[in-house]
């Protein structure tokens, strides 16, 4: 699938007028905000954001970042491939599904150090850590440079490929 985004980043709606709710909370909507300015405006990255369909976004991003509204499975998926990157700015959302199926599909990981979990996965082949919007600016520079020349999705094969995770299965059952 052609890539059309440098980054996605997945913030459902809380309602019909953008008030906060558990899905703003939980996937840092307000830290969002702050980064997407930097995005858009310091790096002029393409986009794209599933859910938040009735929230306003910074100008710096208009035009360049298309607003989806909550997928089906498939089309979310294929939505997906269509980055570069996954965006998580979120700190509660405790290791969100997402970045697994982004690393499988050979999408690196821009992460909220500070996420309750899902840190694991982030490493120099897979991703870069920020905590805020004053130093995504050198994360983003550092994860940008490294495009094109990391595989996160070989990564995920090297260490959480079918045949591994069933060793350890098996291994776990012997031992309980």
């Amino acid at each position: 699938i052609k890539k059309e985004y440098d980054f996605i980043y997945i913030c459902l709606n809380d309602n019909d007028k953008c008030t906060p709710g558990w899905q703003s909370y939980n996937r840092n909507w307000e830290l969002a905000q702050k980064c997407l300015n930097i995005m858009c405006g310091k790096f002029k990255l393409k986009g794209a954001i599933i859910g938040r369909e009735n929230c306003k976004i910074t100008n710096l991003c208009s035009g360049i970042v298309k607003i989806h509204p909550f997928l089906k499975y498939h089309e979310f998926q294929k939505e997906l491939q269509k980055a570069k990157f996954l965006f998580v700015p979120n700190i509660y959302d405790a290791s969100p599904r997402v970045v697994a199926e982004c690393i499988t599909k050979d999408l690196a990981v821009l992460m909220n150090e500070n996420i309750v979990c899902g840190y694991k996965y982030i490493n120099y082949d897979t991703g870069e850590f920020f905590t805020d919007e004053e130093n995504i600016k050198p994360a983003l520079t550092k994860l940008l440079e490294r495009l094109g020349k990391i595989s996160p999705k070989r990564w995920w094969e090297k260490n959480y490929s079918q045949e591994k995770s069933y060793r350890k299965l098996r291994n776990f059952l012997h031992t309980a």
